[in-house]
């Protein structure tokens, strides 16, 4: 009997608001349009900065200050310091970066009458307050954050988190994300995978294919 179901967000319960979560709207705002392209193919190879042990939204500023740093200077575009702090604020206090689906809160409401709601999320801690900006955080027992715990769902250990706090047995939860390998290290810690996706590009999958949260019902 399934009694947990554990949530990604990005893709999930979000998506970012440009397209690109590290090329945010204050950015396609200020830096020139013709250059836009160029960071959005250079930020969306630049995401091992997921696993950097973060437990507050300053160290977040500080970490996205040297990533705008590192991310200008990879596509050789010059641009003043100040804005490069600019940058790293809107991006870790700012929730513009970020747009819930429509419906999510019906769909969260849904879901927690009949099981005990879990995020796990690759993510920083500007993501918590995000949600409880979002009116979303009181559908979740527990969150769980990648940074502030020093971990990624791709290493499986991330996943030892929620089993060890709720004592989760083999096929009691359902683990939904936008991401199949993601699904696979799920999987291996006893997790029935679902795969979300809302943009309603996936042909196949081994796994059931959501739309949104309430096809887990038809699941």
């Amino acid at each position: 009997m399934k009694k947990y179901v554990v949530l990604d967000f990005g893709g999930v319960l979000a998506k970012p608001t440009s397209g690109n979560w590290f090329v945010t709207p204050e950015i396609i705002r200020t830096v020139k349009k013709e250059r836009v392209k160029d960071l959005m193919e250079a930020a969306s190879s630049y995401n091992e900065i997921i696993s950097r042990p973060l437990r507050t939204e300053d160290e977040e500023y500080e970490m996205f200050y040297e990533y705008y740093q590192e991310l200008f200077q990879k596509i050789n575009y010059s641009v003043p310091d100040t804005l490069l702090k600019h940058f790293a604020a809107d991006t870790t206090y700012s929730s513009e970066k970020c747009t819930f689906y429509d419906g999510i809160k019906e769909e969260l409401a849904m879901l927690e009458s009949e099981y005990t709601l879990l995020l796990l999320s690759d993510n920083w801690p500007c993501g918590m307050r995000i949600l409880k900006e979002g009116n979303l955080i009181q559908y979740f027992k527990r969150i769980y954050i990648s940074s502030i715990y020093g971990t990624v769902k791709k290493d499986g250990t991330f996943f030892e988190y929620p089993i060890h706090d709720f004592n989760i047995k083999e096929n009691e939860a359902i683990f939904i994300d936008d991401n199949e390998t993601l699904l696979e290290v799920g999987e291996t810690y006893g997790f029935q995978g679902m795969l979300m996706d809302r943009s309603e590009k996936v042909k196949t999958s081994k796994y059931k294919i959501l739309k949104n949260l309430k096809g887990i019902e038809r699941a």
